[in-house]
């Protein structure tokens, strides 16, 4: 059992009347809360207002079945029947044997069972039992899927995955681009070396043992590189840990390490990138003769390797603009994501979500503590509105389906009317700056013989009512007649992209039993509302020290949590790209490097014939603009093809948006030329007399 303290949940604390309800704590809890005191074991904590004992405390590697979802306190099914609401709190329920409240099953395979076998078992104990009892309510269908198929949150798996395949492309053309540059540096080096190389081939030297010892040196420099590419992802693993994933999930929730197959597998990486891109420069060092070295004085490249490196240039160029494109793209994203506007002023708003159910409130005393809270809250300075509701845009949960009827409206054969209900508190529009675009928004519930008055938006008023007023119309939801009193603008509920659709308005007063499940308190603020923050909790708490808080943010933070994949694509996109921009830079300067420094010769005698610097600098410059230039058009080409697989991705702007490439590639070529021109100007620095006596 994943227990660090005390034990786990038996089955004996798991029967009817067994006596007071026991719980284990997580290992966040414990710390959080009790300051890791292991004396907490066997003494009384409060869930919703119903005291536990505690027997145990989790290991902190162990933190629920679901990585999106981390319990504070496991208790078993039958002391969960006190804590709450919904189906497990009937008092029948296990009674009823065609109830369908339970969602999962857990359990341990036998060794040598496979799930397809583990599959047909279950399939059969299903139909044996459906056979003794009956079909109560329905098919039933069932599955049986390994846990770990469970763990990211439900729908975004695929979002998930193609972030997931994407970084590992980045991390892919990053780790070849860097290549690229060791090849690079190694075919100069090994141009230098040609001398020697040379002399000790003409000594009896194999060229295969030149080969080996060159491939040696390039592994030894791989393996130093290694070892500090694993401090730095240290840290850079460090620093990503509140990088969230779809659905909410940060990266330190997945709780990565460096542990042995990371290491295993970094350490496989090294030395074959090195044998592999560094044997083609130790093919090309040990090929050169002695007679044309020693003609050459060592100083000459071949036409070859001159070749082999403008060639390497370019596909470092390519590779550079394709992940500068990328995170291009992604910051636009970013950008467009946080100036769009989703039908409402995020800024300045703080958020709190509970819900007095989960501590037995009656709907009428929870409907008197939400008011009571909202009028303090909006006394508190720095405070201009406060109000409440059962759902607030781009914060999960809280959604209320509904059918519905219009009057004189006749659906299509294959159209299905559905709204959703939201209950609201007064003000809720004024606090979120909803515009009203016609009518009035519904006040407090009027009498128990008048019909509802609501507000709806935008989308469904100009759906139904062919162009006329939906103002003092009647609409059918489940079953009741409400009459429309306003229109509202259309928000954003759960992502900045979403397709308008029907919503409804309604008194939360007037919905029954809504006022004593989840609510979100709503506050306008005048200053910075993460200020606000303190005060909901304060106030709320003051009021009822026991209350379940489930959400405490801004407004603003929630917006960073829809657009969570997109920040961390960006991050990391724009991290890798300017890393490659340096590699890039350090690739065309090294070469330029190399070509002054082995044609300094030829240079001294053109300064000696009246040749000015100013030739020379655009002669040496100009030698790499066709590697730069054919680069560029390949990896403009290859962001074209590439980056469709990031358009999920992307709000605001394509995957071709010709900004983000127009304006990519000039930074780029600006930082190629100046990478260029830099060592190119030591060779109008060359003095013709040392050159031409120097050898």
């Amino acid at each position: 059992a994943p227990v660090l303290h005390g034990r786990a949940l038996g089955e004996d604390d798991d029967v009817a009347g067994a006596g007071a309800p026991v719980a284990v704590l997580s290992y966040a809890l414990w710390q959080e809360h009790f300051l890791g005191d292991p004396g907490v074991l066997g003494t009384d904590v409060r869930l919703n207002g119903t005291p536990f004992t505690v027997v145990g405390i989790a290991r902190d590697d162990f933190r629920g079945l679901e990585l999106s979802f981390q319990p504070d306190a496991w208790v078993t099914m039958q002391a969960a029947a006190r804590l709450g609401q919904g189906s497990i709190a009937r008092p029948d329920i296990w009674d009823d044997r065609g109830g369908r409240w339970m969602g999962m099953l857990v359990g341990r395979r036998a060794d040598g069972a496979t799930t397809e076998a583990v599959r047909d078992q279950f399939a059969r104990i299903s139909q044996d039992m459906q056979a003794e009892y009956g079909d109560l309510r329905g098919p039933r269908n069932t599955t049986v899927d390994p846990l770990d198929s469970y763990a990211l949150p439900n729908g975004s798996e695929e979002n998930v995955s193609r972030l997931v395949w994407l970084l590992l492309g980045v991390v892919g053309f990053t780790l070849l681009l860097a290549c690229a540059n060791l090849a690079n540096l190694l075919l100069a080096r090994g141009s230098i070396r040609a001398k020697d190389l040379s002399v000790r081939a003409a000594l009896g030297a194999r060229r295969r043992d030149l080969i080996r010892q060159l491939l040696v040196e390039n592994v030894l420099v791989a393996a130093m590189g290694g070892v500090l590419g694993m401090a730095v992802a240290l840290a850079i693993l460090r620093a990503s840990g509140p990088l969230s994933l779809p659905g909410g999930l940060t990266i330190a929730e997945l709780n990565p390490q460096l542990d042995a197959s990371v290491l295993g597998f970094t350490a496989l990486a090294t030395v074959a990138t090195a044998l592999l891109f560094g044997l083609l420069p130790a093919l090309h060092a040990t090929r050169t003769d002695l007679h044309s070295v020693l003609r050459d004085g060592g100083r000459g490249a071949s036409g070859r390797g001159h070749r082999m490196r403008k060639g390497l240039v370019a596909v470092q160029v390519a590779l550079c603009l394709l992940l500068l494109i990328g995170s291009g793209l992604f910051i636009a994203t970013i950008r467009n994501g946080m100036a769009h506007d989703p039908g409402f002023r995020t800024g300045g708003l703080a958020l709190a979500r509970f819900n007095l159910g989960l501590l037995n409130y009656e709907p009428q005393e929870a409907q008197t503590l939400l008011n009571t809270l909202t009028a303090r809250v909006a006394a508190r300075p720095g405070v201009s509105a406060a109000s409440y509701a059962t759902r607030v845009p781009l914060l999960p949960g809280g959604a209320s389906g509904f059918f519905f009827e219009v009057p004189g409206y006749q659906p299509r054969q294959d159209e299905e009317l559905r709204v959703d209900l939201v209950g609201v508190g007064p003000d809720y529009f004024e606090t979120l700056s909803v515009p009203v675009l016609a009518g009035a928004t519904p006040g407090p519930a009027g009498g128990p013989e008048d019909p509802p008055q609501v507000a709806i938006s935008r989308t469904m008023a100009e759906t139904y009512w062919d162009g006329a007023s939906p103002l003092g119309r009647t609409v059918v939801v489940g079953g009741e007649e409400v009459t429309v009193i306003g229109v509202v603008g259309d928000v954003s509920w759960q992502g900045l992209d979403d397709e308008p659709t029907n919503f409804l308005y309604v008194p939360l007063s007037s919905m029954q039993d809504r006022a004593a499940g989840f609510v979100t308190l709503t506050v306008r603020t005048t200053g910075d509302p993460s200020e606000a923050l303190g005060v909901l909790r304060a106030e709320l708490v003051s009021l009822e020290p026991d209350a379940p808080i489930t959400v405490l943010s801004t407004m603003e933070g929630q917006v960073g949590q829809v657009l969570s994949a997109q920040q961390t694509g960006a991050a990391f996109l724009t991290g890798f790209g300017a890393l490659a921009l340096l590699l890039s830079a350090l690739g065309i300067g090294g070469v330029v490097a190399y070509v002054v420094q082995q044609r300094r010769r030829d240079i001294g005698i053109r300064m000696a014939l009246g040749a000015d610097s100013r030739s020379v600098l655009a002669q040496s410059t100009l030698d790499m603009a066709v590697p730069i230039l054919g680069g560029t058009v390949v990896g403009i080409g290859a962001s074209l093809l590439l980056t469709r697989t990031i358009e999920g991705f992307l709000f605001g702007v394509t995957a071709n948006d010709g900004v983000t490439y127009v304006s990519i590639t000039l930074v780029f070529l600006a930082v190629a030329a100046c990478a260029a021109a830099l060592p190119a100007r030591r060779a109008t620095r060359v003095n013709p007399v040392e050159v031409l006596t120097g050898d």
